[in-house]
């Protein structure tokens, strides 16, 4: 276990700092410990950044632990972590030689003082891509994270959030059990507000905490994502930018996914990122969202998100409502 309470959040943060995507290269972090807050977080100094090979294929060994001995000489760290990003070696990750290399880098930094160091090794820094630990079994796959400096002053103005409406909407909010006729009831209601707000309609906070309840329903939710991705799903644009604003954390999650999925098919993707980004800040660790995100960002094609999520047109018929 290393002293990063979250590897694969913490690679793919760091990595998207960097200008220009990192290939065949050793990261690596000069870290130190917080004044305050959580006692798991880890704060990054200073970035080095080293090619693995100069000449051929072999590791460029010697230079890469020259340099860091110098570099760390003159910081002195209080802990230090490395990433090595490099393709596998055909099925094996990670590569042998990249745990070598871990291995000496930490000698040398014991010898400087450094208390604490980590090294994992990955093969991108996409979401999806595969992480490891050089020292352990620990392992996973990156997930999406929101890019630093992400802001309201950066989102579209119809997804910017409405303080004021979401408070009073939060009051409101009631959360009923489920069964299959609540289910049906949800869905109707849903389906019936896509119709009313889709010119210029708007909607009270009553009218929004009633939609937030349905959007916790498995089977409403589902049925709204292959109508986003369906022949009608521009239709519900306008509502579920409404709920966007409108909707407080974490309640909004459905709806920023359901904004995302619709702009992405409709080819926005910028407005696409803009909303996923919103569900990743409000439920990181959710399934779902990370797998959407990655989706999102990988730029997978619209047939294949639509074959992912257009099962929920077969929940909707259990309801008894055609969503086409």
């Amino acid at each position: 276990m290393s002293f990063v309470d979250d590897p694969g959040r913490f690679i793919t943060e760091q990595l998207a700092r960097l200008p220009e995507p990192p290939h065949r290269s050793l990261v690596v972090m000069t870290l130190r410990e917080p004044t305050s807050g959580s006692a798991g977080y880890i704060g990054v100094e200073r970035f080095r950044h080293e090619d693995l090979a100069r000449t051929g294929h072999y590791l460029a060994t010697s230079p890469i632990l020259a340099h860091i001995r110098r570099w760390c000489a003159e910081y002195r760290p209080v802990a230090v972590a490395v990433v090595v990003v490099d393709d596998p070696l055909g099925t094996r990750f990670p590569r042998d030689e990249h745990r070598v290399l871990a291995a000496r880098i930490r000698d040398q930094l014991t010898d400087l003082g450094v208390g604490r160091f980590a090294a994992w090794s990955v093969t991108g820094r996409d979401p999806g891509h595969p992480w490891a630990s050089l020292f352990g079994s620990e392992h996973g796959l990156l997930p999406y994270a929101a890019p630093r400096g992400h802001s309201a002053a950066d989102l579209p103005p119809d997804l910017m959030p409405d303080a004021g409406l979401a408070a009073e909407v939060a009051a409101l909010v009631t959360v009923r059990g489920g069964d299959r006729e609540l289910s049906r009831e949800r869905l109707r209601l849903a389906s019936m507000q896509v119709e009313a707000v889709r010119d210029e309609g708007v909607l009270s906070a009553a009218e929004v905490a009633e939609l937030a309840d349905a959007l916790t329903d498995g089977l409403v939710r589902d049925s709204l994502y292959a109508f986003a991705v369906g022949a009608k799903g521009q239709r519900g644009q306008r509502l579920w930018a409404l709920l966007v604003r409108a909707l407080p954390a974490p309640h909004r999650t459905a709806a920023a996914m359901l904004c995302a999925v619709t702009a992405y098919v409709d080819g926005d993707r910028d407005r696409a990122a803009a909303a996923i980004g919103i569900a990743v800040a409000d439920d990181p660790d959710n399934p779902t969202v990370q797998a959407m995100a990655a989706g999102i960002h990988r730029a997978v094609p619209v047939a294949l998100l639509r074959a992912a999520i257009s099962a929920g047109r077969a929940s909707a018929l259990q309801l008894g409502i055609d969503i086409d």
